[in-house]
């Protein structure tokens, strides 16, 4: 990539990234990454309310005993296979819409495409096919000003790597609070059945066929949600502390080596690819608490790049 003006890159970022191109990109991957949660919704309604509601309702049922564990046996069957092809057409939509999202940081960060690792880009038609899908339900409003307008502030490729530092910051702190959350909701629905099972009586062989058995397809999302977060959260600690000793020793004026920017990116989209969907209640939430936030966290950062190495 040829750069047209390498002392203008915090004004390219701040121009570029509220371009219609640009806004373009965001709604799409923004719708991309909705369809994928609706379907992560619909597996979590098969994985918990029902096989709760089961767990609840089969003590009471004592003349078909018999038939009520066949039908948990053929549900949990039945939750698995419909877990499993959940979990495809998400990663379909994930990879989609993390191409589209890269195409966005390229534009907007000056960072080169890597065919390598993705070898085509996504294709202009379904981008706006999405974008159109997205103006129908919603305004354009939160799209603008992706990154900190602090960044005007710096002329150099820093510029990028701050911002690349944003997404790592404001990902990792949305998945640290669901990891949370998923932990406390899974020991809280477990302690909640355990003492249901102690109140009416019911024996271990009966916990176990009763309510254990319908909780599997539960306790599978569950583990596997709260894994791959932990997993996800291991990189963008790896990915943090390479920008923090990168930027501990850089000056404000400096210019980074445009690799390992693109090294850096490469991380970021397989992150992106690997990671659980996280609900949009809660992305919503987070971004309108942190927005504040990660203006002042890159204030004092470029504060830090003006002084500490002058």
């Amino acid at each position: 990539m040829i750069f047209l003006n390498m002392n203008k890159i915090g004004e390219h970022i701040i121009q570029e990234q509220n371009s219609d191109n640009s806004i373009t990109f965001l709604a799409a991957q923004r719708e991309i990454y909705k369809k994928g949660k609706k379907i992560y919704i619909f597996q979590v309604v098969i994985a918990v309310p029902i096989p709760i509601l089961i767990s609840l309702i089969s003590p009471f049922i004592k003349n078909d005993e018999y038939n009520v564990l066949w039908l948990l046996a053929l549900y949990t069957i039945l939750a698995t296979f419909i877990e499993l092809f959940c979990e495809g057409k998400t990663s379909k939509l994930k990879n989609l819409a993390a191409s589209i999202q890269e195409k966005f940081d390229t534009n907007v960060l000056y960072i080169n495409w890597n065919k390598m690792l993705i070898p085509q880009k996504p294709d202009h038609e379904l981008i706006f096919r999405y974008y159109n899908k997205y103006i129908k339900r919603n305004t354009l409003d939160d799209l603008y000003g992706w990154y900190s307008n602090e960044i005007l502030a710096v002329d150099t490729n820093i510029a990028t790597l701050l911002c690349q530092r944003t997404s790592c910051n404001y990902d990792f702190a949305l998945r640290e609070r669901y990891s949370k959350n998923m932990l406390l909701l899974a020991c809280f629905t477990f302690l909640f059945l355990f003492i249901l099972a102690g109140h009416f009586e019911i024996t271990i062989s009966q916990f176990i066929l009763n309510v254990l058995l319908p909780l599997l397809p539960v306790l599978v999302l569950v583990s596997k949600q709260i894994s791959s977060n932990k997993e996800a959260i291991e990189n963008l600690k790896e990915l943090k502390e390479l920008i923090e000793d990168k930027l501990a020793i850089v000056k404000i004026g400096d210019a980074i080596d445009n690799h390992l920017l693109r090294q850096i990116q490469d991380k970021i989209y397989l992150h992106r690819i690997n990671s659980p969907l996280l609900p949009e209640c809660l992305y919503n939430m987070m971004r309108r608490e942190s927005e504040g936030a990660m203006n002042f966290s890159i204030e004092q950062k470029i504060n830090e790049l003006k002084n500490d190495h002058s």
